[in-house]
């Protein structure tokens, strides 16, 4: 596991990127009572500067696919702001 953390880690930092962005979403068996989360940050990953955090719920009945939210999420966020995470 250890191994497999650093591997992600330096992947994040070798992308040299300005702003990182965590998206997740899910659904209670699958199905229903769904949710989805953004996380924005900036700085070393292993130690990452929150820059700003959304969440939303989703329906009552759903499926899985609610990650597709949380990306659609931090689309719009980002369409809102300009890319300072002001």
């Amino acid at each position: 596991m250890y191994l497999v953390c650093n591997e992600a880690l330096s992947v994040i930092r070798e992308q040299n990127a300005e702003m990182v962005i965590y998206t997740d979403g899910s659904a209670t068996d699958g199905v229903k009572t769904g949710g989805a989360a953004v996380v924005m940050t900036r700085g070393d990953p292993a130690a990452p500067d929150v820059i700003h955090t959304i969440s939303c719920r989703g329906s009552t009945f759903t499926s899985s696919f609610e990650e597709r939210e949380g990306l659609k999420t931090a689309l719009e966020w980002l369409t809102e702001h300009d890319h300072t995470g002001s």
